[in-house]
């Protein structure tokens, strides 16, 4: 069995090692749903892993302007567009959360998205499908 130190309930299933593990599908779910919600429909998640611990809870998925990635950064939703090289800040000016030219902090899943509308409009000139 594979040696698992993280703190998560998930155990060594929910591993890179093991994509299928019930934490990770949780995870691939949950963010799915964001998605898709927000107008990114049939979009495949590619798991991330993370240094700090081996469970992926990090997501990357693309767009024709580059990746961009979502998930936890402790607890809050993590979105990065950095990947994409487009500088959207001006987006988000009057959110008062951790947020950058290439990230923001989503509160939950709702926030969440609401900002990835907010980049489909930039990206994609339109309104997201629904």
């Amino acid at each position: 069995m594979t040696s698992h130190s993280c703190d998560c309930a998930g155990g060594a299933a929910c591993c890179p090692a093991s994509p299928e593990g019930p934490h990770l599908q949780a995870l691939r779910r949950f963010f799915t749903e964001i998605l898709t919600a927000a107008g990114y429909n049939d979009t495949e998640l590619t798991a991330i892993p993370n240094a700090g611990c081996p469970c992926a809870t990090q997501f990357r998925f693309r767009t024709h302007m580059g990746e961009i990635s979502i998930g936890w950064q402790k607890r809050a939703i993590r979105i990065d567009w950095s990947d994409t090289r487009q500088d959207l800040h001006l987006l988000f000016c009057s959110e008062d959360t951790a947020k950058g030219e290439y990230f923001i902090h989503a509160a939950g899943k709702e926030q969440a998205i609401d900002y990835l509308m907010r980049i489909w409009l930039v990206f994609f000139r339109r309104d997201p499908p629904r």
